[in-house]
């Protein structure tokens, strides 16, 4: 069953640390299939105060953890987040940009043997953009999971994001002796 140690393969969406409210904060309605693959939508607001909307493609690996089911259990329990747990804690916090990435650093990282330490939560983000680039993913691509797609006048004429691409391109990723 997916469980919440699984969330170095989540946040490898390169979703950013002011992003993660957005991402504890998702409904389960936010999680669909679109054009046949199963999806999160992240809805936030970015530094500069600006709307930000994206899709991000789920990992078949997270999808073979059981993601599909632990969806379908949480929603039969009248759940609305995906991490009840940390939405709740959070609320009482009221603290998310630090809540998840202070668990990780605290909690996760000694458990996970993780000594370094210039390896915090963040560091997740900078793996995954290195490992897109590695793997060959096109830099709209890379931009486009990242949150960084830039805003050209020519994308105001583009209306849907390419999420067959995307999902490629995120399969493209492994990390070669990390077991979940």
């Amino acid at each position: 069953m997916l469980k919440a140690p699984a969330v170095p393969a989540w946040a490898g969406n390169g979703a950013a640390e002011r992003t993660l409210p957005a991402l504890v904060l998702s409904k389960l309605d936010n999680i669909q299939t679109l054009h046949g693959c199963q999806c999160i939508t992240i809805e936030g607001k970015t530094k500069n105060r600006s709307s930000n909307r994206r899709v991000i493609p789920v990992h078949s690996t997270l999808l073979a953890l059981g993601f599909e089911k632990r969806v379908a259990e949480l929603k039969a329990k009248g759940a609305t987040h995906f991490f009840p747990g940390w939405y709740a804690d959070g609320v009482k916090s009221q603290r998310y940009e630090r809540f998840i990435p202070r668990w990780f650093n605290e909690r996760l990282k000694p458990h996970l043997c993780i000594a370094d330490k210039l390896k915090v939560f963040h560091s997740l983000r900078h793996n995954f953009t290195t490992a897109l680039d590695q793997a060959g993913v096109p830099m709209d691509i890379q931009e486009r999971l990242c949150g960084h797609a830039k805003r050209t006048p020519h994308m105001g004429y583009v209306h849907s994001a390419p999420i067959t691409a995307m999902k490629e391109a995120v399969e493209k990723l492994r990390y070669d002796g990390f077991t979940l």
